[in-house]
């Protein structure tokens, strides 16, 4: 296996002079951001980056809601924190501030931080703004390190931007992603040479990690340790350096551990699952590139496609032969991480103590470490052969996304403003039973699954669901537990008898679907009508002080 002492590249396995070569070229090709030495193809790289994350961007400020799935859940809860004591509203009636730094906060941190200044839909905005810009330049980073004369790889990040996992509403995750790698890349090019301004930069970095997803900083951790020992650092030496680099976020990680024994209201130990292996093929794409719109994910999927191509050409250009090659990359630090990584997300649960879908976490981090790798293993010849057609491609591939996912976007967003039309009929401050008997589906994506939250957002009051209902997962928390004890669930298994003792609970009632039975119980609960469409009832009772 050829090496270079350039910290820049970690390792090649390809033995050809052409990766040596690769190792030793001018510097200057190095700071193109698509691996153009010219400053005429270093200036088109950056303006075709620019044009990609406004076409990236823009679809987010096009639409009233953003029709992330659990989005609402989370954006709810920040503005609980925000207006906890406003008596307009009644939060603290129900609700309390936690100020304990859950690893599952930058997002929603960012969110409200610029809701004191900006309305809260534009606050989150600019934080998707800011979370879809730092995916793509999270991964360019990560390439200027581990292949600098390769770069133009990155741009397959732009079509992990509309991802599952986005769309799905997990924001904090998302933007763990670009962090984790930004860490581990910055921790790559200075391992050996670090000082004191460098493990700061760390510990900084390390800290924010943690604030977005637990996951993803125990995974840093660990990718560390493991690189560590394959370069041969033994346990010792891999341990120290991971510790060395991750330490800031250990202490809360404690911390955090501590809280969810002693006060966790959502862990539920029976609730651990684990997939069909081949299940798990499945999702592995599906699960992270289909969203709401199946030809952007075929789009996706083609462009990622050059992975594999380059990954086959750089196997049958090795003199050695395949299987050396397989061998040598498999025993490197990069190439065992992946391994590792994906094997990882093959054998975990898909549910674990409650925490769901805890296995597809790790899909991203194979993707990007395998892109890593990928560019690694190019060399200059045939990088030279299909930097041209891979940049066309893909960056059509990267504008042909956003438009198609857009286009899914405003259904979405009209859904929601049909659901959400009797906000302004609900009195303030009011015990809201939302009951959901129909869920509108736009790929893999329910975008009215949460959507009640919107109510509580602008009218106050309490409906027992939400992230707080969860408490160590959130920034607010309900006052009491368990809550079906305040605020009792409708379920569709239940007797009329019991259906009626819930309503007793609640002074509105908010049905999304048809069932005339329902609606039957309701009002023979004394329940009235507000609003009613063909879909959305809003039910108020009629002793109601509020009406």
């Amino acid at each position: 296996m050829a090496t270079t002492t350039d910290h820049k590249l970690p390792e090649s396995t390809n033995s050809s002079p052409d990766v040596r070569a690769c190792a030793a070229s001018d510097k200057s090709q190095q700071t193109a951001p698509l691996g153009q030495g010219a400053d005429s193809g270093r200036a088109s790289a950056i303006a075709l980056w620019g044009v990609l994350l406004v076409v990236n961007i823009v679809p987010i400020w096009l639409v009233d809601y953003f029709p992330a799935q659990n989005g609402p859940w989370f954006l709810a809860s920040v503005h609980i924190f925000k207006e906890i004591n406003n008596p307009e509203l009644g939060y603290s009636e129900y609700y309390q501030r936690s100020w304990f730094p859950i690893p599952h906060l930058s997002f929603d941190g960012g969110v409200l931080l610029l809701s004191q200044v900006l309305p809260l839909r534009t606050a989150e905005n600019i934080m998707y703004s800011i979370t879809f810009a730092l995916v793509p330049l999270g991964v360019l980073y990560f390439l200027s390190v581990v292949a600098p004369q390769r770069k133009a790889l990155a741009l397959l990040s732009f079509l992990m931007i509309y991802s599952y996992p986005l769309m799905r509403g997990y924001s904090d995750f998302v933007i763990s992603i670009p962090v984790f790698f930004i860490t581990f890349g910055y921790w790559l090019k200075w391992k050996d040479t670090a000082g004191p301004r460098q493990y700061a930069v760390l510990a900084v970095l390390a800290l924010l990690l943690y604030l977005s997803h637990l996951i993803a900083f125990l995974l840093l951790s660990c990718t560390i340790g493991w690189y560590q020992l394959r370069k041969g650092a033994g346990w010792w030496g891999a341990t120290r350096s991971a510790a060395a680099a991750t330490w800031s976020g250990w202490p809360l990680v404690i911390a955090y551990l501590t809280l969810n024994k002693s006060s966790s209201e959502w862990i539920a130990e029976e609730d651990t699952k684990w997939n069909p292996v081949h299940w798990n093929v499945q999702y592995f794409v599906e699960r992270f590139f289909m969203t709401v719109s199946e030809p952007a994910y075929i789009v996706a999927l083609a462009a990622w496609s050059w992975v594999v191509v380059l990954l086959v050409l750089s196997a049958r250009n090795d003199s050695r032969g395949i299987w050396a090659w397989c061998r040598t990359v498999a025993l490197s630090p990069l190439g065992s991480l992946v391994l590792v990584l994906f094997a990882s997300y093959l054998v975990l649960p898909d549910h674990i103590i409650g925490w769901h879908k805890f296995n597809q976490r790790f899909i991203p981090f194979v993707l990007i470490s395998l892109l890593g790798l990928t560019a690694t293993l190019v060399s200059d010849d045939l990088y030279r052969r299909v930097r041209r057609p891979l940049t066309v491609t893909v960056a059509m591939a990267a504008l042909l996304v956003p438009l198609l996912v857009t286009r899914e976007l405003f259904k979405m967003d009209a859904a929601l403003k049909r659901y959400t039309a009797a906000i302004d009929k609900l009195p303030m401050r009011s015990r809201v039973l939302p009951i959901m008997l129909e869920n509108m589906k736009f790929g893999l994506i329910y975008p009215l699954t949460r959507a009640h939250e919107y109510y509580l957002m602008e009218r106050g009051g309490g409906n027992g669901g939400g992230i707080a209902s969860m408490n160590t997962l959130a920034m607010v928390w309900y006052k009491h537990y368990p809550l079906h004890e305040t605020f009792p669930m409708y379920r569709d298994d239940m007797t009329d008898a019991e259906f009626a003792e819930i309503l007793t609970k609640y002074d509105h009632v908010l049905l999304w679907g048809g069932d005339q039975h329902l609606d039957e119980q309701v009002q023979a609960a004394q329940f009235q009508p507000l609003h009613v469409d063909d879909s959305l009832r809003l039910y108020g009772r009629m002793e109601s002080p509020h009406l």
